[in-house]
């Protein structure tokens, strides 16, 4: 997602498209434990592909009887609480940046405490998040999907399997707002009179579960409507962010449900990329698990780290530091390269315009011949502030020319130039 949303503040994008399952988490649900994929039938059995894991359990029955304000809410909690609770939801989303109005829309599925859903945002890349077995897999545009892995791990600068689990993504403290739950009254809604539950009144969840710090000038609330059997029917979340008052930040994200207690299906990825973070320059960006890293080098502000592939393929990224900062012709940085890759015999063909999520680039195919023999490659920079320019250079065998353009793309659809800082 675009630094103008997603990075907004720190503001963890991952912490949105988790509310509804962080709801029913919070109102008691035990979840079913798989690690491979959950299947919640309505004639109450669920199944898991996994030969670790099996297990049977009954849904909830759902009540077609009008119920009191009490009623409703006791019907939330325990159809929520069952481990087989099940949903569909629509999507909708309205961001505020400044002057900036921005609107998107998506999909939600919920099975126990785990979900799929996707957002897309007028004007930037599509977002989609897997939770399963308490761990979070992201990809962006139909790329590859990526866990993140722990910051402490040991293995993460050398590509290790460790995942972030969810009790590790600053969530804690807001599962911990949500162990109350009020009947906040109820609203007409077309020829629907619907129940609105949620939070005390007068006091928000804790923007910290959201990636803003503790002296943040911050407002984060959640209500949900139900109708009068109990059924959910809405839930709305919103955010209010005047701790810039140059920059104001505004957001409401509302799920719509459209179906409860029908199957719902959520899988883990079958093939998943790592996520590296270099230690010195602070970005980010995923690999293959089969791929190898090589440690970081730097020298006079100069930071290059190498991914090798199985194939032949080599991916190299450097982060150079603009002094004294300012905006550079992307134009100057190609025709460096252009410059280096002629002197050494290679032929380069000719740049295009390009994109790194929402920031612009140029990109240039080039091919030639080393002492490892004849080889096609493709260069991409990037300026991402104004004191940074980022190059990448992704090259390997010549009959691949196609995959490995397609592969750079993967690679910069995972980069983050400040995930680190």
């Amino acid at each position: 997602m675009s630094k103008l949303v997603s990075e907004h503040r720190g503001l963890r994008w991952g912490s949105f498209l988790l509310v509804p399952a962080i709801f029913l988490v919070g109102c008691g649900a035990s979840g079913v434990t798989a690690t491979t994929e959950l299947v919640v039938s309505t004639t109450g059995e669920s199944t898991s592909t996994s030969t670790s894991t099996s297990t049977t359990t009954t849904l909830q029955p759902t009540t077609t009887t009008t119920l009191d304000a009490q009623g409703v809410l006791n019907a939330l909690t325990v159809s929520f609480a069952a481990p087989t609770f099940t949903a569909r939801a629509e999507l909708a989303l309205e961001v505020d940046v400044g002057d900036i109005l921005l609107t998107g829309s998506g999909n939600a599925e919920i099975a126990g405490e785990s979900s799929y859903m996707l957002i897309a945002l007028d004007g930037f890349p599509t977002e989609e998040i897997i939770t399963f077995g308490g761990v979070d897999y992201e990809r962006s545009n139909e790329g590859p999907w990526v866990v993140e892995m722990e910051a402490d791990d040991p293995f993460a600068d050398q590509g290790g399997e460790e995942a972030a689990p969810l009790e590790d993504l600053e969530l804690v403290a807001f599962l911990k707002t949500l162990g109350e739950l009020e009947h906040l009254g109820t609203v007409e809604e077309g020829d629907q009179l619907l129940h609105r539950i949620g939070l005390p009144q007068g006091r928000g969840a804790d923007p910290v579960a959201f990636g803003y710090g503790p002296n943040d000038d911050v407002m984060v609330d959640m209500t949900m409507l139900a109708t009068p059997t109990g059924r959910p029917h809405e839930i709305r979340l919103t955010i209010d962010d005047k701790t810039d008052p140059d920059t104001p930040f505004s957001m409401t994200m509302v799920w719509t449900f459209i179906e409860t207690g029908s199957p719902v299906s959520i899988a883990t990825p079958d093939e998943v990329w790592l996520t590296h973070t270099a230690a010195e320059s602070g970005y980010s960006i995923a690999h293959p698990q089969s791929w190898e890293i090589n440690a970081a080098q730097s020298f006079d502000g100069y930071t290059e780290n190498r991914y090798y592939g199985l194939q032949g393929e080599e991916l190299v990224v450097w982060a150079n530091e603009i002094v004294p900062p300012g905006r550079v012709p992307l134009n100057d940085w190609l025709d460096g390269f252009r410059d280096l890759a002629v002197d050494d015999g290679f032929e380069v063909g000719t740049a295009v315009e390009y994109e790194v999520g929402a920031l612009p680039a140029r990109k240039v195919m080039y091919s030639g011949q080393d002492e490892h023999g004849t080889f096609v490659g493709v260069y991409v920079v990037v300026q991402t502030d104004i004191e940074t320019v980022f190059e990448f250079l992704l090259f390997g065998d010549t009959d691949r020319e196609a995959e490995i353009d397609g592969l750079l793309a993967d690679f910069l659809s995972t980069f983050d130039p400040e995930d680190g800082t």
